[in-house]
């Protein structure tokens, strides 16, 4: 018996270290999760039917043509406002929720009617702008110890025109804890406004967000029953609500207050409500929102409908429009909110309204959804009992553990091939069970973490059987792998593994002008400093846009980014997106330290098919390229030394871009080439471009084009224009002076190699 228990000594340690490892995997990958997990859920649910009840009035491009009213929101007539509440509450809508900051009075008439409008909907809820404050103790909440909901310091509230606050039902705001790239996963039913002088431990009152105020307004006609239901579980709550509150928010705080203090409410009225048969199915579902409302934790995460839009949507400009239009028919009971709300991210572009966040649904063409949208999901999430429930901390580690306790017993006494078929088994399985309880009772479980765990379960078990096979590779690219990778490679005992692939990518390649006489005048130890800083803020950008750093030697960078079918235009917009990111970052380079050279970086770009061998070992790896792409990118970099350019790159990149400001350069032979290459300057991208360089594009396409005419007077007259405004344009004075060579025949293809260096770019120093 005990030679049995010694042969299990070290597989239950192995495990037990396993099942611990899992765990804080789950802590690493916790924001991964909630980034791409919950994405690709939403990617493998698709689109789901939004509930009827919640409809979105949309303040949009197409209702500004209409009306004949400005862009901006802001100086539309608030008569016109006051008409479409108006439209609204003769139509029988539940409630009326305002996605509009009316903080400025501009007593006048139009501001009466409003008010007016407002008061005799008797059902209409406003927002509150607010300054952006930070957030206390995490993302979005404090210590439960202290608070049961999130807490936001540095707020400045924006109060609202005194008659409006007197004519609406409540006003609330609606603060969203996004990220720094607008993405919104989450958000909070009740908050604490805090002053900077009011410490985070220290019980304040908090106060509803506005989509759970608008669920209380909304539910107000069932406020006797909600009463009777309540008042067989809680009477003496039951009694406190039957005496009418002042206010709608001190209703909604009492409640607040009494779901927390008593945890069990929330099952026993939930029960005692579908015990109910006085009620209908509609009514069970108002009330059962409203419970869900008040019982909810602090955190609580969106359940996207689909894209933008997916929640009903009629335009502003629709509900004008007639006195019977069709639009106004099917608005009795329902919810309506009134807000920004664009359909594309061109009109997002063109509206600029600021109030638009990343979701799972944004897709490749980057709409965003806009924060009216979001409040009415809230909303709509409550009213059909969809809110997206993660499980607990406690739950999550425990099946962590258990999953890398259990897989490492398994894996360890089973051959490698086994593990692989079990290891996928087991993930396939576990993908299947997470999605059907997504898609089906809306229950977010943890998907990179286990995924990854599986994989490195397998991977350490297959490295603590495995020792002592790696060396016999050793000697055959010893001569290929960069020195700290060798390294690696003898200090481990990981097998190396060597994978070709052959894929199409996009080549960069990189250097600066006049390296060498800046490393002729400077000390080596600090040449290797500067260079040192300058590749990180290059390898910096590439990797933040999804590229991968090939190799880095003297004052070259190589990198290249992998393109699949389905991601060639994202690929494409991240590589030309790292060409100007790099170029600003070096200028932040130089102005950070003015000691230092200048260090005038030139990009060259070429997509095509590449072969790529990626050699793995220990905590290492090394990629090679190679192929006509990779030698053709590195011609193009040289290019820019005669064309006076710094990011150029050839059409097979720019190829179905829309969103940047190109300047086609002609047609080329590159050295050591024979085939034609169309090469593209890289100059702005467009929702950031000047009319100076759009001028600058427009004004060298027509030269261009008279050049290739052998209209050689017209040509030279363009080029002028640019030079006396750009006075350094490489391009221009390129052209000019082939224009200005009488020998040179004015082809319509030209072949570098035969055109000197020297004489195009003697400026091109002084200018950069």
């Amino acid at each position: 018996m005990d030679s049995r228990f010694a042969g299990w000594r070290k597989p239950l340690a192995h495990a037990v270290l396993m099942g611990m490892a899992g765990v804080i995997c789950l802590v690493m990958l916790d924001e991964i999760d909630e980034r791409y997990g919950l994405n690709w859920l939403f990617a493998l649910r698709g689109v789901a039917t939004a509930p009827a009840d919640v409809v979105v009035i949309a303040i949009d491009q197409a209702s500004a043509s209409r009306l004949g009213y400005p862009v901006h929101v802001s100086k539309w007539p608030r008569a016109a406002h006051a008409d479409l509440i108006g439209r609204l509450a003769a139509a029988g809508a539940g409630v009326i929720m305002v996605d509009l900051v009316f903080s400025v009075c501009r007593n006048d008439a139009d501001d009466q009617k409003l008010a007016d409008a407002i008061k005799k909907a008797n059902n209409v809820v406003l927002v509150e702008g607010f300054f952006p404050g930070n957030l206390l103790g995490g993302e979005s909440q404090v210590d439960s110890d202290f608070s049961d909901h999130a807490i936001v310091s540095r707020y400045v509230r924006q109060k609202i025109c005194p008659v409006f606050v007197d004519a609406s039902t409540a006003q609330s705001p609606f603060i969203l804890p996004s990220t720094t790239d607008g993405r919104v996963t989450h958000y909070w039913h009740f908050a604490t406004l805090a002053d900077n002088a009011v410490s985070p431990l220290v019980e304040t009152q908090p106060i509803p967000m506005l989509p759970a105020l608008a669920m209380q307004v909304f539910a107000m006609p069932l406020h006797a029953e909600f009463v009777r239901v309540v008042q067989r579980v809680h009477p003496s709550l039951a009694n406190e609500l039957s005496v009418a509150p002042r206010d709608v928010e001190e209703m909604m705080l009492l409640l607040r207050k009494a779901f927390i203090s008593q945890p069990h409410l929330q099952r026993q009225l939930r029960q005692g409500l579908a015990e109910d048969t006085a009620l209908d199915l509609r009514q069970k579902q108002i009330i059962r929102g409203l419970i869900d409302l008040y019982a909810s934790d602090g955190k609580r995460y969106l359940n996207f409908y689909g894209p933008p839009r997916s929640v009903r949507t009629i335009s502003y400009h629709q509900i004008l429009e007639g006195d019977q239009n069709q639009a106004l028919l099917d608005l009795q009971g329902k919810a309506v909110f009134i807000g920004v709300s664009a359909q594309s991210q061109s009109e997002q572009d063109f509206v600029k309204a600021g109030d638009d966040y990343v979701s799972p649904f944004s897709g490749t063409d980057g709409a965003k959804i806009s924060g009216v949208e979001i409040a009415a999901t809230v909303f709509a999430n409550l009213l059909d009992d969809r809110t997206l429930v993660p499980l607990s901390p406690w739950v999550s580690s425990g099946f962590m553990f258990i999953l890398g306790f259990v897989i490492s017993l398994i894996f360890f006494r089973i051959s490698s091939v086994m593990m692989l078929t079990i290891g996928v088994f087991l993930l396939s399985c576990y993908w299947i069970f997470t999605y059907y309880h997504f898609a089906q009772f809306h229950i977010w479980l943890p998907l990179i973490a286990p995924t990854v765990w599986i994989f490195s379960s397998m991977l350490i078990t297959v490295l603590m059987k495995s020792h002592g096979k790696i060396r016999q590779f050793l000697a055959v690219f010893r001569e290929t792998l960069p020195e700290k990778f060798e390294s690696d490679v003898r200090n481990s005992h990981a097998p190396i593994e060597v994978i070709h692939e052959t894929t199409n990518g996009i080549c960069m390649f990189t250097d600066i002008w006049r390296y060498s006489a800046i490393a002729e005048k400077m000390d080596p130890h600090d040449l290797r400093r500067l260079m040192a800083r300058y590749f990180a803020v290059l390898k910096e950008q590439i990797i933040l846009h999804d590229g991968e750093v090939i190799s880095t030697q003297g004052d070259e960078v190589h990198a290249v980014w992998r393109i699949r079918p389905a991601n060639i235009h994202q690929q494409k917009t991240r590589a030309c997106l790292a060409c100007l990111d790099i170029a600003r970052a070096i200028e932040r380079f130089h102005r950070a330290d003015n000691t230092s050279p200048l260090l005038q970086t030139r990009i060259g770009l070429h997509c095509g098919e590449m072969s790529l061998r990626l050699i793995q070992a220990s905590r290492s790896h090394a990629i090679s390229a190679t192929g006509d792409t990779v030698n053709t990118a590195k011609r193009i970099e040289n290019a820019n030394k005669i064309l006076g350019t710094q990011l150029l790159m050839s059409a097979s990149v720019t190829h179905g871009l829309k969103n940047f400001l190109l300047r086609s350069l002609g047609e080329f032979i590159l050295p050591g080439m024979s085939r034609k290459v169309l090469l593209m300057e890289l100059v702005a991208h467009k929702p950031h471009a000047e009319d100076k360089q759009r001028w600058l594009c427009e004004t060298f396409e027509l030269g261009l084009m008279a050049y290739q005419a052998r209209q050689s007077d017209i040509a030279m007259q363009y080029f002028l224009d640019i030079l006396h405004v750009y006075p350094d344009d490489g391009p221009a004075r390129f052209y000019l002076a082939r224009c200005n060579e009488a020998s040179l025949t004015q082809a319509s293809v030209i072949h570098l190699h035969d055109v000197p260096v020297t004489k195009i770019t003697g400026t091109l120093t002084e200018n950069t």
